[in-house]
């Protein structure tokens, strides 16, 4: 019979595993020439991510449990030491010490996500499997955040020649910052808010606007892939950002099935 803690453990270690191998890769194509250590680190997380790659294809949902929380253990040491390496590298940018195209907020929305990751893995050997109201609300902070953030930086990275579409991502940019602004007051009423009809509401208009989001990002990826568009968006950025819209999309619905007790 299929362990739950595995299955899930091996489902956010191959998605996330990946997300951190492509930090470390955006990260080293926005050093300068002279950056060469920090560049040199960069690559060696991209090794280091692989290599969880390939040990995870030897995994299935059929493991042994006490295998799969030895292997959660081993990438929550990675995803920390990727953390640090990303919390250097912002402490640098700010202080001046380095100047690079890897700006302030970037630095800070990938360590925030190495975090997450880092977190979940101790969750899963915990067995905090099922979601409970409070994680209902928190995630949602955290990805509203990230989307956010997505639509900050595509808007950054466009052309300014680009107008019609550096407009829709300033949209999506404000239309996060008021879902993320109500999520946060949703979390200051707690434990009150946890209702179900609230959380249901809640999570209904937020997928709506996921939704948009991801569709946007798919046409942009769609358009920057066949270089129909002006922009200096790398197209594994363009689809990593698309990956992660439909992550959400996918935690929004475990945590409404989970709001009606249908688990399948």
């Amino acid at each position: 019979m299929t362990d739950p803690i595995v299955a899930r453990s091996l489902d956010e270690i191959k998605f996330w595993s990946r997300i951190m191998k492509e930090h470390a890769l955006f990260l080293s194509l926005g050093f300068t020439h002279d950056q060469d250590q920090l560049v040199s680190e960069a690559q060696q997380f991209i090794a280091i991510f692989e290599r969880i790659e390939e040990r995870l294809a030897r995994f299935s949902i059929h493991s042994d449990l006490q295998q799969i929380r030895m292997f959660n253990s081993e990438v929550y040491q990675a995803a920390a030491g990727i953390w640090n390496y990303k919390r250097k590298v912002l402490g640098l940018t700010l202080r001046c010490e380095i100047r690079s195209n890897n700006y302030p907020l970037l630095v800070d929305h990938i360590s925030r996500e190495a975090a997450y990751f880092a977190n979940r893995l101790q969750e899963l050997n915990r067995g905090e499997l099922a979601p409970k109201p409070e994680a209902i609300i928190e995630e949602n902070v955290f990805f509203l955040r990230i989307m956010a953030d997505h639509a900050k930086f595509i808007g950054h990275l466009l052309d300014p020649s680009e107008r019609k579409l550096v407009e829709q991502a300033r949209e999506f940019s404000h239309d996060f910052d008021q879902l993320l602004f109500q999520a946060v007051d949703l979390e200051s009423m707690r434990p009150q808010s946890e209702t179900r009809p609230i959380l249901s509401q809640f999570l209904n208009q937020n997928k709506v606007s996921v939704a948009s989001l991801r569709d946007f990002k798919k046409t942009a990826r769609e358009l920057i892939e066949e270089c129909r568009i002006k922009s200096n968006i790398h197209p594994l950025l363009a689809d990593h950002t698309f990956r992660e819209a439909e992550r959400f999309l996918d935690i929004i619905e475990l945590f409404e099935k989970s709001l009606t007790g249908n688990t399948n």
